[in-house]
Order: structure tokens, then sequence, then C-alpha cells
């Protein structure tokens, strides 16, 4: 068994190596010479004992691709800026020390490839963060930031009560996944503050109507939303999500409306064309844009009970 596995040798000689996977081992301590790694793509050290990360490793592992460190530590923390030398990183799981220095490690990326080709975002367990990007911040991204990104996940970070500001979504058209679990300040998902005509572009997924604006997200295909007791609001506005196949709303008790478009035959709402299920709890609560949308949906809903 991997956690017999105290103790690894020096790793200096190993210069070819492409992936080490340390994850449920009994380490305590990172093995010596894997500064020496410049070979290394892949990185799991998502192992319980292990006590402290070495501040200057990370940057020296210029290969890497993905890194994975044991998220429920009190001591396994990463310095924003070194995780940010990374240019080559598509998965990053692990905890950064506080919501400054994760900001600080977007910020080091903007003139830089890397958030142009991150694939999946997790967020777990940062007690500081408020919000994932200011709106001020959201707005001034380089066009290509988080263009590639398909996963994003964000679980126990209980300060946080908004995800994101809606201009983040022009970034975020190939976003596939979207799970946010155990943020109990979490009062709405997207957050419009900025007024349409000032985050509307030329090729835009978002289009205005009155004062919120229709949002598209062409490509999700998954929206979770679990254990949010003071949920009240994904959107104000509609969101149209037409590759739509999965949605999950659970312990969500203060969430009544879900702002999702349904397509339009003969007048009359059909499902999404690619819809498969709705999980939910609280589905005779919930009200949905057209007055036949309930109707329509019906037989797509699996009533899960939660304690």
């Amino acid at each position: 068994m991997r956690s017999r596995l105290k103790y690894v040798p020096s790793l200096a000689k190993l210069t070819a190596l492409r992936k080490l996977d340390l994850s449920h081992s009994g380490i305590k301590e990172i093995p010596q010479g894997m500064e020496m790694l410049v070979s290394l793509k892949y990185l799991n050290h998502y192992a319980r004992n292990l006590e402290i990360l070495p501040a200057g490793i990370f940057p020296k592992l210029t290969s890497l691709q993905f890194l994975m460190i044991y998220g429920a530590s009190k001591t396994l923390k990463v310095k924003g800026e070194e995780v940010a030398c990374l240019r080559k990183l598509e998965t990053f799981a692990g905890q950064l020390y506080d919501q400054n220095d994760f900001h600080a490690y977007c910020v080091l990326q903007l003139s830089c490839i890397l958030l142009e080709n991150l694939v999946s975002l997790k967020l777990i367990h940062l007690c500081n963060l408020c919000v994932l990007l200011s709106g001020g911040i959201a707005a001034s991204l380089p066009s290509g930031i988080f263009s590639a990104l398909k996963n994003l996940s964000i679980s126990g970070c209980p300060s946080i009560k908004k995800l994101f500001e809606v201009s983040l979504l022009l970034h975020l058209q190939n976003l596939e996944d979207l799970r946010v679990y155990r943020c109990y300040q979490m009062e709405e998902i997207l957050e419009q503050v900025t007024r349409p005509e000032y985050v509307l572009g030329e090729s835009s997924n978002l289009c205005t109507n009155n004062d919120f604006m229709t949002i598209s997200l062409p490509l999700l295909r998954h929206l979770s939303l679990e254990f949010l007791p003071k949920l009240e609001s994904i959107y104000r506005g509609t969101m149209v999500c037409h590759s739509l196949q999965v949605i999950q709303v659970f312990g969500c008790p203060k969430l009544k409306r879900i702002p999702l478009s349904l397509p339009l035959i003969d007048g009359q709402p059909s499902p999404p064309p690619k819809l498969e299920r709705i999980s939910t709890s609280t589905w005779e609560a919930l009200e949905w844009e057209h007055p036949n949308a309930k109707n329509v949906l019906q037989p797509l809903v699996r009533s899960v009970q939660t304690s």
C-alpha cells in the first residue's frame, strides 16, 4: 500500500523523469533533489502526512503540466507567484495562502500564456476568498485569458458571496463544467454590476435586454450548485445554455428561480436539446422563465432528498 511509503531517496539524478505520483503515501517531507526534475510534467503530492512545501522548488519545474497537493492541510500552501511561473501548467489542485495570493497569481499571468492554456481550475478551502475576480480586474483582462478553461469548481470557501462579475463570461466561452459546493455565504453566482453598454463587445456571448443581459454559455454541459444555504440568485437576467446536459441543485433553500432560456417550438418551450437530467431536492419551489417550462421539463426531473 502507498501509505506504507514513508521515505523517498534523492531524485536529483532523475532529470528525465516525466511523472511522479506520491499520492496517498506516508511521506512527511518533499524528497531531496525535487528541483532537478526539469522534465517532470505530472506531479501528485496528495499526501495527508506531508507537512510543508519548501519555497523555490516549483518555479524550477518548468515542464510541469499537472500539479496536485493535499488541499485539506493547514500547512500545505503554495505562493501564487510560484504557481504563476509554471507557464505550461494546465491543472492545479491545492491551496494558495489567501485571496491576495490568488489575485497576485492572476495578475502575474496577465502577460503570459498560462491562463490561456488553463483547462481546469479548482479552488478549495480558501477561507478569505471573497470574489473570484473583481469587476475591475475582469473587465481589463486581455483577450484569450481563460479561453481554454473547461472546468471550474469552487468548494469550501466560507467568505465568498458572489462568484464573479458577468463581464468575465466574455472569457469563458469554452466552459463546460461549473460546480459550486459548500460556500455557505454565497448569495449570487453571476453578478452584473456594470451597465450592459460597457460590457458588450463586437464578438460577445452577451446581449442586452433592458437592465440585465441575456448571457450565453454555449458549451456548458454540467451545472451543479450544492449546499449553498444563502444562495438567492444564479443570475438576475437570462441564460442560454443549449449544450446543457445535467442540472444539479441541492441544499439551496432560498433559490427560487432558474434563469435558463428554453428553445421555443411553435411558441411553446422545449428542453435544451442535450438536457438529460435535472436533479434537485426543491423541484416544486423552483420557477422558470416560461410558465409552461415545468410541464415540459418534468420528465427529466430526478428528485433527491437531502438531510
